[in-house]
């Protein structure tokens, strides 16, 4: 079965960059096109739609990357806006993580990955950075390589 068509509605897509399934089997699209991300159910039935364009919690400005947490909590790359939202279960707003400025600039997270332990890994290309952050989004450290 496949989910979604072309479109700006609820349950479309344009431009889908990234896909994640939490433990209950329910799929979280990062529809980057429409500046937003959907929750569906294990049988591909739209739950929740949350975003539009901006810059404010729950706003997105090309959104690149979805990944879920251990506990089911979404978190999602807002490339435009240089930064990563964090949400619950459900989707809803908790926090804004990955704003640290480097060298005066802020940093444009497009890849994000948790690995065995729950940190959660957040790389910049462009600054040839690596963040680490602790299971609940603490900032831990960054990993600087040189070209």
């Amino acid at each position: 079965r496949s989910i979604g068509m072309v479109g700006g509605a609820p349950g479309q897509f344009s431009n889908p960059t990234s896909v994640a399934i939490n433990s209950r089997n329910e799929i979280v699209v990062c529809d980057s096109g429409n500046n937003r991300i959907q929750l569906f159910t294990e049988h591909g039935d739209l739950n929740k739609t949350v975003g539009s364009n901006g810059n404010g919690n729950q706003q997105f400005s090309n959104p690149t990357r979805v990944l879920i947490t251990s506990s089911d909590d979404i978190i999602v790359s807002d490339s435009g806006n240089s930064r990563v939202q964090w949400f619950d279960e459900v989707m809803n707003f908790k926090k804004t993580i990955g704003t640290e400025p480097i060298n005066g600039s802020r940093t444009n997270f497009h890849t994000l990955f948790v690995d065995l332990h729950g940190m959660i890994l957040m790389v910049d290309g462009g600054y040839n950075l690596l963040n680490v952050y602790t299971p609940d989004g603490a900032f831990l450290r960054s990993v600087k390589t040189t070209a």
